[in-house]
């Protein structure tokens, strides 16, 4: 059943209960109104015949004076009663034979009734004498019965003509929801760009808003699904591609190795040696999976003490030692971070294998760490600025000024030896996100690439 239908329902319900109560209740009223005037009556007869010397006598000179039928017969203890006046309800005379003697002491003292019909008052004669008067209360109680009958015969109207009201108001205040259902309905069916209509007033309006909140949020989490999934598929196709070249080569020239061709010692040499780089490549790859793999999956703690300066100065050590003929700058000031030390040594790590694989051996590069002297955003605490300035070929115009993507590279075109960024700068991002700081490509003053890292002081440092 529905919402609407139930509320008619229940409104018709209590309305029909209400009006029933009122309308039996004032019937009941007027029928003891009704019946008390009877009852002032007959006190009022008895009470002129009672103080008489012969009550008979004085009930008949009284009988032409009343208003209103009046039966009165004589009671005796050891005779049958004898009718003094006889009076008519309608076409039916009225009849006090079935009056026990019971009531009739009742009566004495007060008006009481007999068979629903009558109502009687007694005055004792002595000597087991009893002088009853009646009067007619069936018009009393037939006005109850007809006034019961068109209270319950309104009661129905009234309720009816409030379910036919309560129906339309309720359906009209509804109308929101009902519209809204219908909509949720056919989002729910993958048409997620289904309009919600707009709310009501108060309660039902609030609801409407809260449900086209949360259909804007399925819209959200949709749309951020689908882009999950999409880079993904680019993650996918980017660690494929850089698989391949690797793998291809490591396969080439173990053939070479194992077919049975006549090979000099330099051949064999070039091969072991293009073996062992291909092998450290991949291995640096799986290594930069894993990394992202963990991030996802379990909670990096961030509560280390890292001297950045001293992590600089290594790596770019470990890549003045690996390419002696490259002129290096380095200027390092005293920096301290929260953080993940294995993590940050990474980011450092894949920016300078960056720099040693796609720039020229002899390409200048210059290196610097100090607090960032920017003024930072209102609200936001200081930060260090890590730049990496090269001589190298750089990125495309277009590229310059967006962040790294976690899941892609730069130029798709192009493979790792062509100069391609591979999952380094991706890698490089996650983690700077991790440390709650910022990325930024621009084009260095040297004519190559500028990388820009911006990681958070700690308070007071």
């Amino acid at each position: 059943m529905t919402l609407r239908r139930r509320v008619t329902l229940l409104v018709a319900a209590l309305l029909l209960a209400s009006a029933a109560a009122i309308g039996v209740v004032s019937a009941e009223l007027a029928r003891r109104t009704g019946l008390r005037e009877l009852d002032a009556s007959l006190q009022a007869t008895i009470d002129a015949i009672a103080p008489a010397d012969d009550p008979t006598s004085a009930l008949f000179e009284r009988v032409d004076a009343l208003d209103q039928p009046l039966v009165a017969e004589l009671f005796f203890d050891d005779a049958d009663p004898v009718r003094l006046v006889e009076a008519f309800d309608g076409e039916s005379p009225l009849d006090l034979a079935g009056v026990a003697d019971e009531s009739i002491v009742a009566a004495e003292s007060r008006a009481i009734a007999v068979d629903g019909a009558l109502r009687i008052r007694a005055v004792s004669l002595g000597d087991g004498q009893w002088l009853v008067v009646g009067v007619s209360a069936r018009a009393v109680e037939d006005q109850w019965a007809d006034t019961v009958r068109l209270a319950l015969a309104a009661a129905v109207v009234v309720a009816l003509a409030a379910a036919a009201v309560a129906g339309l108001v309720v359906g009209r205040a509804l109308r929101p929801v009902s519209e809204a259902t219908a909509a949720a309905r056919r989002i729910s069916e993958g048409r997620l760009d289904e309009p919600l209509p707009a709310g009501g007033a108060g309660e039902i309006g609030e609801l409407t808003d809260a449900l086209r909140g949360m259909v804007a949020s399925l819209r959200t989490a949709a749309e951020s699904h689908a882009a999950s999934e999409a880079r993904m598929r680019d993650f996918l196709g980017d660690v494929s591609h850089e698989l391949r070249t690797p793998l291809t080569v490591v396969t080439g020239y173990a053939d070479i190795l194992a077919g049975g061709r006549p090979t000099t010692d330099d051949q064999r040499e070039r091969a072991l040696s293009r073996i062992r780089g291909e092998s450290a490549r991949m291995r640096g790859l799986i290594e930069d999976l894993l990394l992202l793999a963990e991030m996802d999956a379990v909670e990096v703690r961030l509560d280390e003490t890292v001297d950045l300066a001293e992590l600089v100065r290594e790596h770019v050590g470990d890549l003045a030692a690996q390419q002696p003929a490259r002129p290096i700058e380095v200027a390092c000031e005293p920096v301290v971070v929260r953080g993940s030390r294995n993590h940050l040594a990474r980011l450092l790590a894949n920016l300078t294998s960056n720099v040693a694989r796609h720039t020229d051996q002899s390409a200048r590069l210059v290196v610097r760490l100090a607090p960032d002297a920017t003024p930072p955003a209102r609200g936001a605490g200081p930060v260090a600025l890590l730049a990496l300035d090269d001589a190298g070929p750089g990125l495309a115009p277009a590229m310059y000024g967006r962040s790294a993507d976690d899941f892609g590279r730069f130029d798709r075109s192009r493979s790792a030896d062509a100069g391609g960024y591979g999952l380094g700068l991706g890698l490089v991002a996650r983690v700077v996100r991790l440390h709650g700081g910022t990325m930024r490509l621009v084009r260095s003053e040297l004519g190559g690439l500028r990388t820009e890292v911006r990681l958070p002081l700690p308070t007071g440092g």
